[in-house]
């Protein structure tokens, strides 16, 4: 307690030497402590000093021991030293104080962000639908009235104009489509997958009755989530599925799902195309395709719509490939 203290071991340690040393906005709390410390109120404060100019933390705890009438004979208990934990406890405060600062900030920031590109597409949306329409509109006034002037290569020209036209169109739609799922309202509610996944399965495939399409949907588990918005994950993954193994003479899908901590993982796997691993980091950029447009028709933007879906959700999305030999793409949400 001397060193604690800094007095001199030969100096008596009295209360009022001891209150000298005491911090003096810390005083008042000191001597309040001590006199409502009781029987039912054991003796256990922090508070600073004073050493040689350099303020100190310590703790005390003490047992009291009392007279016949009740009052204070005798204190028996510890003098600590916990200016080390102090400081450090400002520390990770004060820390912790700046990163919720810059975790405000950056999170204003993203919002702003989000907000001028959700305005952008917007704008560049609308401002390209008029354009858009009057190249459809002439093109379509072209093939009508002077088609049988034009000659082959002139109709496979139109043609060319017309179909990139349609593409255009589409990418407007996912633009706005990707920008709109950036704010659009979780309504979480409990999802029976195995019926949902079905009911997309059987409106995906009603209509490829030429192809011989084999999909084995294993038993799945339920999860939490929007209908509407996992309904749209199912729906580009299934369809992906679909697409990229048009070129095998038999297609094959498995979907499952297996648990994994507190989630439900599901997978989609298939024999197509699949994609080399080391293109991983584009699977789920937006417009960001791995296969020519000639190959295989699309916008590039369902995957990262998946991924913004189950972002949204709490979950995560991943996928495993190899040339030639399919790609299995998998997504957790949180277990019923």
């Amino acid at each position: 307690t001397y060193r604690i203290f800094g007095i001199p071991s030969e100096t008596p340690l009295t209360f009022d030497k001891f209150m000298e040393c005491v911090h003096p906005n810390d005083r008042e709390y000191v001597i309040r402590s001590r006199n409502e410390a009781g029987k039912n109120a054991p003796f256990n404060i922090e508070h600073r000093i004073v050493v040689d100019g350099k303020v100190k933390w310590v703790r005390e705890i003490a047992d009291l021991e009392f007279d016949a009438g009740g009052n204070v004979i005798q204190r028996i208990g510890t003098v600590q030293d916990i200016t080390e934990q102090k400081v450090s406890e400002e520390r990770i405060h004060l820390m912790n104080a700046e990163l919720e600062l810059r975790i405000d900030q950056r999170t204003k920031q993203l919002e702003e962000a989000n907000q001028e590109l959700e305005a952008f597409a917007y704008s560049v949306s609308h401002d390209l639908r008029a354009p858009l329409r009057s190249i459809t509109g002439f093109s379509k006034l072209l093939h009508d009235e002077f088609g049988n002037k034009l000659n082959e290569e002139g109709l496979k020209l139109l043609g060319h104009i017309t179909q990139n036209s349609k593409r255009m169109n589409q990418l407007i739609d996912d633009i706005l489509e990707f920008s709109r799922m950036g704010r659009a309202s979780i309504a979480v509610v409990h999802l029976k997958m195995q019926e949902l996944v079905q009911l997309i399965i059987n409106d995906l495939t009603r209509h490829l009755k030429e192809r011989e399409i084999n999909v084995n949907v294993l038993p799945l588990k339920g999860a939490q989530g929007d209908m509407s918005l996992i309904r749209q994950v199912w729906i580009n993954l299934v369809s992906n599925a679909i697409k990229y193994s048009m070129k095998k003479e038999k297609t094959l899908i498995e979907i499952g799902c297996f648990d994994k901590d507190r989630e439900v993982c599901y997978y989609i796997r298939d024999n197509g195309c699949g994609f080399d691993m080391k293109y991983y980091e584009k699977l789920f950029g937006v417009f960001h395709r791995l296969h020519s447009l000639h190959e295989y028709e699309g916008t590039g933007v369902g995957l990262a719509l998946v991924k913004r879906i189950i972002n949204r959700h709490g979950g995560t999305v991943w996928a495993e490939g190899k040339v030639d030999e399919g790609a299995t793409f998998f997504f957790s949400l949180p277990a019923l």
